[in-house]
């Protein structure tokens, strides 16, 4: 009978994009602050950045106020190093889903979800936002007004 175990010390245990999870070179760069902003990568002077910087201005954030991680769809980074390294209280994700982040917990758009210390808000992409008023709408009344102007 052929044995049908895998080799365990010839087959790779940690695959290319996990590992990237551990590499804290450019993460390391960013300075502890009260908020951390994720979002689907955009172009510099887009619509999105535009959106994006109306928002956080509308919640009275400055930049001094948040860290803005732009990621690629797909790309991962790890949340480990960001909460080490940001310390932050207020988690924004826009168009990037927790596992994207080596987080395996369920989240709910548009709502604040307590996670690992920290409040994490997450929703639609920012091109998505900006074509979409209602969602735009929801996402204020529902999310950022009860996390930077509680009643």
């Amino acid at each position: 009978m052929d044995n049908i175990l895998p080799d365990i010390f010839t087959t790779p245990v940690v695959n290319a994009a996990t590992d990237y999870l551990w590499d804290d070179t450019a993460i390391a760069l960013l300075p502890p602050k009260e908020t951390l902003v994720v979002s689907i990568n955009y172009l510099p002077n887009s619509q999105e950045e535009a959106l994006l910087l109306k928002m956080l201005g509308a919640c009275n954030l400055q930049p001094e106020h948040y860290n803005l991680l732009l990621v690629n769809a797909g790309q991962y980074c790890s949340w480990q190093l960001l909460r080490n390294f940001t310390k932050p209280k207020n988690v924004l994700l826009f168009g990037i889903a927790p596992l994207q982040m080596g987080v395996s917990a369920l989240m709910i758009p548009h709502q604040l979800n307590n996670f690992n210390g920290s409040v994490w808000m997450p929703t639609f992409a920012l091109e998505q936002i900006n074509t979409n008023e209602a969602l735009k709408k929801h996402l204020w009344i529902n999310a950022l007004k009860k996390l930077y102007f509680p009643e």
